[in-house]
């Protein structure tokens, strides 16, 4: 090809056909830039595809924590709830001076328990090197930061003060006056509790002060889980919603 156009310049100037070798060097040298254009336009069209490829892959592993963090959030609920039941149910009974009944038994266990939650967040890491702001979809990449930098940190701050409220209640119960006793036949776990005297912790406030308190923080605690679930299941839709629309 090259020894072609060579021929062509060489007859042009041969001939003495100036004006035509100038058109015809001019054209050469546009048909160059525009081989050049279209190899960067080539380029840059591969780079944005691997580009791509790469932000999906990404997308598609936060996908998979979050649906991880959906899981375990749910089971979060579901035994806060259970806890709540148990905690109103011995306020009830403090309050009204019910009879001790050994059924209450583990309902004395759920009142400073609690299962915590625990993100994962390698995928979001991953991420965030990649490049939030580099996200073609910039609505998902707010959600996504919003998610883990603002809900979760708001979440993890009621699980600390919830957790530190149960233990701080966990620890006055020697002094109150609780017998552990086995809740498994074999006796390896000593979880659940019975009061050595129900009748005098019917009157102790601050015992019941203090329950009141850990199922403040737990019910809190309880609506920061519900609301990361929401924003859980919006960002996991957005994200399924962004890579079928490719």
């Amino acid at each position: 090809m090259l020894r072609f156009f060579r021929q062509i310049r060489q007859r042009l100037l041969t001939d003495n056909k100036f004006s035509k070798y100038l058109l015809y060097a001019v054209g050469e040298i546009l048909l160059v830039v525009i081989g050049i254009l279209i190899a960067l336009q080539v380029d840059n069209w591969n780079e944005n595809r691997k580009a791509l490829a790469q932000e999906n892959e990404l997308l598609e592993e936060v996908q998979e924590g979050l649906i991880s963090d959906l899981n375990l959030i749910n089971l979060c609920i579901s035994d806060h709830e259970q806890f709540i039941r148990s905690q109103d149910f011995i306020v009830q009974w403090i309050d009204q001076k019910l009879p001790y009944r050994d059924s209450l038994i583990p309902h004395f266990k759920h009142t400073f328990w609690t299962k915590l939650f625990s993100v994962k967040d390698a995928p979001y890491e991953t991420l965030k090197v990649f490049g939030i702001q580099n996200l073609s979809n910039k609505e998902l990449g707010h959600q996504i930061s919003n998610l883990y930098d603002v809900v979760y940190e708001d979440l993890f701050y009621w699980q600390n003060e919830q957790k530190n409220n149960s233990l701080h209640f966990r620890n006055t119960h020697d002094q109150i006056g609780f017998e552990f006793l086995p809740d498994f036949g074999d006796g390896s776990l000593q979880l659940d509790l019975r009061p050595v005297n129900p009748k005098a912790l019917q009157y102790n406030k601050a015992y019941l002060l203090n329950l009141k308190m850990t199922r403040g923080t737990l019910s809190i605690f309880n609506m920061q889980l519900k609301e990361a679930r929401s924003q859980i299941k919006r960002t996991i839709e957005m994200i399924e919603s962004e890579l079928s629309a490719i």
